[in-house]
């Protein structure tokens, strides 16, 4: 019991590290349609005169602490001239608007994905069979919206809605790749240790909802619900200034997790529900 204690702590903070955005108020501004399983929203806000801004409800100030690089004046020069400009990727196109009008329309259907696959071939990247069947994976049933808006206001939060789950692969040193990309980041040697001495090879995740669903070596673990109220206490306890919480039991996120080079289960989160 205290190894599944342990095992399921673990799980839940790489839940909170891969999927857990900063929240507040919001709303999904965009319908999704039926066959979109992997859904995305992301709004930024900009103003050129204070030059601040804000992404998915984080401010400036927090990106900053995050490492990410502030805007140059040559680029608040370019965006100054925009009240918005809005990128729409669906599984059929991509289109851009800029100040609600219609800029570009662009084909993004299989055969277009596959014709831009062949270009990144030619620059001398190799796309095996397997990373193509895995981006259209991701891409076939994918709506990815980014929002960026001239206002004061802070962003609205990051709404997601995943029903792939990203593939997190923890090799023999620690290190963590997510999708086949070393994030530069290692877990602590207790938990590859823990997975080692519970013979964890691999283990399949979904938060939806506020539920966490749970599988480790193939076999399902009892559902847990996590409730806000509860939740709040804890990050106020904790002093994680993660706001309000409510976007948090709207969204699904999960995470297919493999252990020193464990082959990942083809399943999604709608197979652990």
């Amino acid at each position: 019991m205290y190894k599944f204690s342990k095992i399921l702590s673990i799980v839940i903070a790489m839940l909170f590290l891969f999927g857990l955005a900063s929240t507040q108020d919001s709303q999904i501004v965009t319908a999704q349609t039926e066959d979109t399983t992997n859904y995305l929203y992301l709004d930024a806000t900009y103003d050129p005169q204070t030059k601040t801004y804000s992404v998915a409800g984080l401010s400036g100030d927090q990106l900053k602490l995050l490492g990410l690089p502030q805007f140059t004046d040559e680029i608040w020069g370019i965006i100054g001239g925009f009240d918005m400009v809005e990128l729409d990727i669906n599984a059929e196109e991509l289109s851009l608007k800029t100040d609600d009008k219609p800029l570009a329309t662009i084909d993004w259907d299989a055969p277009s994905r596959e014709l831009v696959y062949g270009l990144v071939d030619s620059y001398g990247v190799n796309m095996t069979a397997a990373t193509k069947s895995r981006a259209e994976e991701w891409l076939g049933k994918a709506n990815l919206i980014v929002n960026l808006r001239n206002s004061t206001e802070r962003s609205k939060t990051l709404v997601i809605d995943l029903d792939t789950l990203l593939r997190v692969d923890i090799k023999e040193n620690g290190r963590v790749a997510v999708e086949g990309f070393d994030v530069g980041a290692a877990v602590p040697p207790e938990i590859t240790q823990l997975a080692a001495t519970g013979n964890i090879e691999n283990a399949a995740l979904c938060l939806s909802k506020g539920v966490l669903y749970l599988q480790i070596n193939g076999n399902n673990m009892p559902q847990i619900q996590v409730h806000q109220e509860g939740l709040e206490v804890v990050e106020k306890a904790l002093k994680m200034n993660l706001g309000e919480l409510e976007d948090y039991f709207k969204s699904q996120i999960g995470a297919s997790i493999s252990f020193d080079g464990t082959p990942h289960k083809d399943i999604s989160c709608f197979d652990l529900h």
